[in-house]
């Protein structure tokens, strides 16, 4: 069964074109990932919605991620 994920980031102040640079480079090699989408949703806030070929795939990937991705940004929790 297909698997999506969606993560909320804010990104520090002057940092949002280095943010989208970065998200435009990024290898998406994880096993499993079928494709994502970097969307802005607002003044320095964007998300990334991620397509899986499975639940295993997102689950195995939860440890690539760093707290902040490397990406002048963290994931938002508000």
């Amino acid at each position: 069964m297909t698997a999506y994920n969606v993560v909320r980031f804010r990104t520090k102040p002057g940092k949002e074109q280095a943010f989208i640079d970065a998200h435009k480079k990024a290898s998406l090699d994880a096993t499993g990932l079928r494709k994502a989408a970097l969307i802005k949703t607002g003044d320095r806030t964007f998300c990334v919605v991620g397509e899986w070929n499975d639940l295993d795939g997102l689950a195995a990937a939860q440890d690539l991620k760093g707290p902040n991705c490397g990406l002048g940004a963290h994931p938002s929790t508000s």
